[in-house]
């Protein structure tokens, strides 16, 4: 596990406005400039100069609303975002999806008082929880 990204990722995600964070949503609009842009931790970090250039991201308008892809350093795509924050983090998938998961779909979940905090108050809590590990 690469522990200095994660953390750098930590104060990423802990600037990020809370209703600006959407643990549901990778991205659903998107401004160049952030304006208004609502999305989930892998969108926002994918969209983050420090990982943009590790992870090649491209939002797309698709049927249905936005999209996001991701591509290794050799151009191929990965798979989806498991896959790509795995790659990142030098997480095993199984890793990267407790931690970037929507709500409730992380095993991390099970563990963490969830009702009362945020979306983006959870993903903190499992990015610590997984520093602590």
């Amino acid at each position: 596990m690469n522990t200095e990204l994660l953390k750098d990722a930590c104060a990423i995600i802990g600037g990020i406005p809370e209703e600006n964070f959407h643990l549901g949503l990778i991205i659903s609009t998107y401004n160049p400039s952030w304006c208004n842009t609502i999305a989930c931790a892998a969108g926002w970090l994918s969209l983050h100069p420090t990982f943009a250039a590790e992870l090649k991201p491209k939002v797309i308008v698709a049927e249905g609303g936005l999209r996001m892809e991701w591509f290794d350093p050799n151009g191929h795509p990965f798979c989806d975002f498991g896959t790509a924050m795995a790659a990142l983090f030098d997480l095993s998938y199984f890793q990267a999806w407790d931690l970037f998961a929507t709500r409730g779909e992380s095993a991390l979940d099970e563990e963490l008082e969830t009702s009362d905090i945020t979306d983006k108050q959870l993903w903190l809590a499992r990015a610590h929880k997984v520093l602590q590990s």
